[in-house]
């Protein structure tokens, strides 16, 4: 037998202990690599983490919504912010060529215009345009108890007392352990951000926009048995 030849079972004890090796790292080096790969959306849980105990095993996470304050107000989009010289700002060159397609599509419809009705239909076709973003940034964050409460409020003439809604919510709390630590102002608050309710003069009321949610909504079939 030369030096190189080894018994078989010579070799198994190594190669169990090899398996055995890889084994005991693979779970922490898997763990690094998807903690690595998502530590930016794993971040924004992390921030939101509000109980965690160990055995049985609970965590508990804040709820949070993204809000939208001044979409209808602005004439321009976010990404167009800032003061507006010459027509720089909407030249055709800073197009993509997706954008250039539907900008020629757009061109070609208002052709069949007369040039004095062409500012008028633009006018309408952007403000439906904008509605159609304000709404569905909305729909993206807004929780199931706030549609809810609107078609509630579209329900009872558009307005109820403030100390009906501050009941309302108080019942809210006890069905979600969520909201506990929440007050009614911040839970309207987005609602209020995003137009859809006005509080004034001791009483809740849906807005012109809200009751267009509303209707959003139902057009397009979206669900609105969401979260909370």
């Amino acid at each position: 037998m030369s030096a190189f030849d080894f018994p078989v079972e010579t070799g198994l004890p190594y190669l169990q202990l090899l398996v055995e090796t890889i084994q005991w790292v693979a779970w922490p080096i898997a763990a690094y690599l998807v903690a690595l790969a998502f530590r930016e959306p794993l971040s924004e849980i992390l921030k939101k983490l509000r109980v965690i105990s160990y055995g049985p095993g609970k965590a508990e996470f804040s709820v949070d919504q993204r809000t939208n304050p001044d979409a209808l107000k602005s004439l321009i989009s976010a990404d167009r912010a800032g003061p507006l010289e010459g027509a720089e700002e909407y030249s055709i060159a800073r197009l993509s060529n997706a954008q250039k397609e539907v900008r020629d599509h757009i061109a070609q419809d208002l052709n069949r215009f007369p040039d004095e009705r062409r500012e008028e239909i633009l006018t309408i076709e952007l403000a439906l345009e904008r509605l159609q973003k304000h709404f569905a940034l909305a729909y993206a964050n807004i929780f199931g108890s706030q549609i809810r409460a609107l078609e509630l409020l579209n329900q009872r003439q558009g307005r109820v007392s403030l100390s009906v809604a501050e009941d309302e919510f108080a019942n809210l709390k006890r069905e979600y352990e969520a909201f506990r630590d929440w007050s009614l102002p911040r839970y309207l608050q987005f609602l209020e951000d995003f137009n859809f309710v006005s509080v004034k003069d001791g009483s809740v009321e849906i807005t012109p926009v809200g009751k267009d949610f509303i209707i959003w909504l139902d057009f397009h079939g979206l669900s609105k048995d969401r979260p909370l």
